[in-house]
């Protein structure tokens, strides 16, 4: 039996995207440039609500099912339902930049959003392989339609084309392990799985079924072999889309690979660790080597993603609450950092731009407010104190050491300085003279003024205030390895 008040996020956010649908059908042109912070403030009021426990946990250690069991809601779930909306917010006010509200498709982007959203919520509460999986092809759905979203756009079509194709050989990974699990447990249901991971720890099924779930979460994270689209498909797409791909699938992959970590292959632990860490050190070196020759953007920051997938994949390799709780603490830090990024991008050129960065020459005299975003954010994904990303890195080094040894430690160190050094690469374009043929910038509306000082508030709090956020953290990761 289904009981509505514990989906009553998710069913609010359907609500929302029935609203927009209708709104956009019905609705008088002149109201629409008001659409994308009206829905940013209901899924920021929303987040509100869940972070005060939504009217379902009355405490932390409280955990409710529904669903016949499918549906868990616990501190860990309603985490991932305020990130999931707090990013799904962020992408929305980035859309209403970047196109304009009055441009076609802006509503069908909206609605696109919140979809991908409702499906990382969805995922965080998923009790099953079914759960699992249909609500990572919610997310993936519609993030074939956002990169592909410029249809007059080659490389646009490319991009997504790529994203299709590298997304079905994922989903067909995970399905044929979905697949062999079940084989070998006799049951979808995770807390069954587990007690078959307990018991026949040696059944080549179930390590092999295991093995390809990885394998395809892999692609879904941009871990190393799984990488390679990640590049083209960043691209190709754009802004909004791009922070979509960054700021909730990337995260919704962690989520769902820390619960099959932590949870329910938790009796295998002594089997994972070591290659999730050597794919979080290959990843991380991978990132932070690839990027330093790139002259876009766009393929720049998607090495960077790359590099910070290693560094989470580092803290999952930690089989302990903390290491959890670090990968979360993480997560936070590269939404305000990679947001502000996203943000400054928005500002500074218009929807066709290719974002090289002899583009983003004079962007510190013709924008100053746009200039201190970009740098503020680039030094957040780099880890310049009291940034968040600092305290973060810090929390995966110290996770690493303990557990994985000073090797891998060495390869995260490595992987940080090289990021570091192409993020002081874009810093340099964007405070260099202006060039013959730099693109103009558009006056920064109040919107993405609003957006950008709540990112670089939030960054510099959590940074050098981490204990208002880190007991959150902690309930949310006893949470998960109950």
């Amino acid at each position: 039996m289904i009981h509505p008040s514990v989906l009553r996020l998710e069913l609010a956010v359907v609500g929302l995207m029935l609203a927009v649908l209708l709104g956009d059908a019905f609705a008088r042109k002149a109201s629409r440039r008001y659409w994308g912070a009206a829905v940013a403030a209901a899924l920021l009021a929303l987040a509100g609500y869940a972070a005060a426990g939504a009217g379902i946990l009355p405490n932390a250690s409280a955990r409710v099912f529904t669903a016949e069991g499918g549906f868990l809601v616990d501190a860990f779930a309603l985490w991932v339902k305020v990130f999931a909306l707090v990013a799904t917010a962020v992408c929305v006010l980035l859309t209403s930049r970047t196109p304009g509200e009055d441009a076609p498709g802006f509503a069908e982007q909206v609605v696109l959003q919140l979809g991908v959203g409702l499906g990382m919520m969805v995922l965080g509460s998923a009790r099953d392989l079914i759960s699992f999986y249909v609500s990572l092809e919610l997310m993936a759905i519609g993030l074939y339609l956002l990169v592909a979203w410029r249809k007059e756009d080659p490389l646009s079509l490319e991009a997504g084309v790529k994203y299709l194709v590298y997304g079905a050989m994922a989903s067909a990974i995970l399905l044929y392990g979905m697949a062999l699990v079940y084989g070998a447990a006799g049951s979808l249901e995770f807390g069954i799985i587990r007690q078959a991971a307990a018991t026949r720890s040696d059944s080549i099924v179930l390590l092999a079924g295991f093995a390809l779930l990885l394998a395809g979460l892999g692609f879904k994270v941009s871990a190393v072999p799984f990488h390679w689209w990640t590049p083209d498909a960043y691209e190709g797409a754009p802004v909004p889309s791009m922070a979509a791909l960054s700021l909730l699938s990337k995260p919704a992959g962690f989520i769902i690979l820390a619960r099959l970590l932590f949870d329910v292959f938790w009796p295998l632990h002594a089997m994972w660790q070591g290659p999730v860490a050597w794919a979080g050190a290959a990843t991380l070196l991978w990132g932070g080597l690839g990027g330093l020759s790139q002259t876009n953007l766009k393929r720049l920051l998607a090495y960077s993603g790359i590099s910070h997938s290693g560094f989470m994949l580092l803290a999952l390799a930690s089989p302990t609450r903390s290491g959890v709780a670090a990968m979360l603490y993480y997560l936070l830090a590269y939404l305000l950092s990679a947001g502000l990024v996203f943000t400054a991008m928005c500002g500074a050129a218009g929807p066709g731009a290719r974002y090289d960065l002899r583009d983003l020459s004079g962007l510190g005299r013709k924008s100053p407010w746009l200039a201190g975003a970009l740098l503020l954010g680039l030094f957040g994904l780099g880890g310049i104190p009291p940034l968040a990303g600092f305290f973060g890195k810090l929390l995966v080094i110290r996770c690493v050491v303990s557990e994985s040894g000073w090797g891998f430690a060495a390869a995260a160190v490595g992987g940080a300085v090289g990021s570091l050094y192409y993020y002081l690469v874009v810093v340099k374009a964007a405070l260099s003279p202006e060039e013959n043929g730099a693109p103009p910038i558009a006056p920064v509306g109040r919107s993405l003024r609003a957006l950008t000082a709540a990112l670089a508030f939030g960054l510099l709090l959590v940074g050098a205030w981490p204990a208002s956020v880190w007991g959150a953290l902690r309930n949310a990761a006893e949470a998960l390895c109950q």
